[in-house]
């Protein structure tokens, strides 16, 4: 299953642009997110969690819309965990 990210944008609404137009792509497998403090790796994360939407963009979890169908997306993992 792919994790496939597209144009996601994130400001708050003090204004600062945590993400700014994010293409990724990452497959099955372990991976790493690095950057320097202010790189919007918590963003990010907090949005691949769903536990903030996106302003723009695309999220997809193979035929999964995670933004859109976040308890879908919640189902699905909690029924793939060992």
């Amino acid at each position: 299953m792919t994790l496939e990210i597209r144009g996601l944008t994130k400001t708050y609404p003090n204004g600062v642009r945590a993400l700014n137009g994010i293409d990724l792509s990452i497959g099955k497998g372990l991976f790493g997110l690095l950057g320097p403090n202010g790189a919007g790796k918590s963003s990010l994360m907090r949005t691949l969690a769903t536990l903030q939407l996106p302003d723009s963009g695309s999220i997809t979890v193979g035929d999964i819309d995670v933004p859109a169908r976040a308890d879908a997306f919640r189902s699905a993992r909690a029924r793939r965990a060992p």
